[in-house]
């Protein structure tokens, strides 16, 4: 991957031919032909709180062998606001010290990166490979059962190999207190609680506002714990269906997009994010249990032997708040982000309200985590726990 800061493009309009030529070059792709012409389409039906993206299509002097016919460019967003705070927490950063250093050492396939860049005011263009041609997992249509136990293991091993290793690097970005540090978490979600709230379209009802209750109640101890305290590993942050496109490589495969969050935290909130927000509720009742000791086998499977079931399925079942507080605060904090019918986040808010309520009981005097005493295999299908 080139990876240049100045001197590179940085939005759509300023990609040549003459500069694809040059950057193809310096990846290794191309030798002697050269692009002679670039025509960039939109890409629509993709949803993203942070950036942009254009489908190019290129033209060569002469077909070169294994060069890409087409490329995906992601850029920044354009609106200023959100980029800069978008910025301010490192998330174009991020993404691109992903593709620099980890994606060769992380075994989950994941788009060829063949350019980033990125300017000192957040501005920032990568060139990664076209997967359009696989199948998208949009979160909104639903998982199947084996889409899911594909993802399942998939993280697995991204987690076992990077579980407690002293080579991952000690960079700040991959820290949370860059994105979020516990003790500002509660104030933040508080902040956008109520903007978020104005900008769905489900009923707002006395439910919605204990759970909005439960989760600032928790949820600075529930960050320290999962983002501070071992086991930790690398995890995607946001692993759900709109970020796994399938069969690309034939039927069975899984490519795995958009890294701007990846932190060290327990792999357990990459799960979270996958059962609760991707799959239909009776479906993940009925499976998030399996899937969950499913998920430990496969670390066992990778030499992670010392992480057991039972606290997988308590870092789970705390794990369950992250995804809804951290989607109340991407979409009120972000401008354009409008109530409507049919908004993916009324869609994904309400299964994960709804793996909530299976999860934690909710008792009179309010909602309250399952004593960590608790055996887990008296738990069956998606009943809630009783007090």
């Amino acid at each position: 991957m080139d990876d240049d800061s100045t001197n590179a493009p940085v939005e759509f309009d300023e990609i040549t031919p003459r500069w694809l030529t040059a950057t193809l070059r310096s990846s290794g792709i191309l030798a002697d032909a050269k692009v002679v012409r670039c025509e960039a389409e939109p890409l629509p039906g993709v949803p993203s709180f942070t950036g942009s993206f254009r489908r190019l299509v290129l033209t060569y002097d002469r077909q070169p062998p294994q060069a890409p016919q087409t490329l995906i460019a992601k850029a920044s967003t354009f609106d200023p606001m959100v980029r800069t705070t978008n910025h301010s927490m490192g998330l174009y950063q991020r993404e691109a010290m992903f593709y620099r250093d980890l994606a060769a050492k992380t075994p989950a396939p994941v788009p060829l990166c063949y350019f980033s860049g990125l300017d000192q005011d957040g501005r920032s263009l990568l060139l990664l490979e076209d997967l359009t041609a696989g199948r998208p997992g949009r979160s909104a249509d639903c998982m199947t059962p084996a889409d899911a136990e594909l993802a399942t293991d998939m993280i697995a091993r991204v987690h076992a190999r990077w579980w407690e290793s002293p080579d991952l690097p000690r960079h700040p970005l991959l820290d949370n207190d860059s994105m979020m540090p516990p003790g500002d978490s509660k104030g933040f979600f508080l902040q956008y609680w109520p903007v978020f709230l104005a900008r769905l379209s489900m009923p707002i009802t006395a439910e919605v506002l204990r759970w909005g209750d439960a989760i600032a109640q928790h949820l600075e101890g529930t960050v320290r714990d999962l983002f501070q305290t071992q086991p930790l590993t690398l995890i995607h942050h946001d692993y759900q269906g709109d970020n796994l496109i399938f069969d690309v490589d034939g039927i069975g495969s899984l490519r795995v997009i958009d890294w701007q969050l990846p932190v060290r935290a327990r792999g357990i909130i990459d799960l979270a994010y996958l059962l609760s927000g991707s799959l239909e509720p009776t479906q993940r009742a009925q499976t998030e249990t399996l899937l969950v000791a499913r998920y430990v086998a496969e670390l066992a499977t990778h030499g992670i032997r010392d992480y057991s079931a039972t606290q997988a399925l308590r870092d789970y079942q705390r794990a369950l708040l992250i995804p809804p507080a951290r989607l109340a605060m991407a979409v009120g904090s972000n401008p354009g982000m409008t109530a409507h019918h049919g908004a993916f986040w009324d869609i994904l808010f309400d299964r994960q309200l709804r793996a909530l309520a299976d999860n934690l009981p909710v008792l009179d005097e309010g909602i309250r985590f399952p004593p960590a005493s608790r055996d887990p295999d008296r738990r069956q299908g998606g009943a809630s726990w009783a007090p």
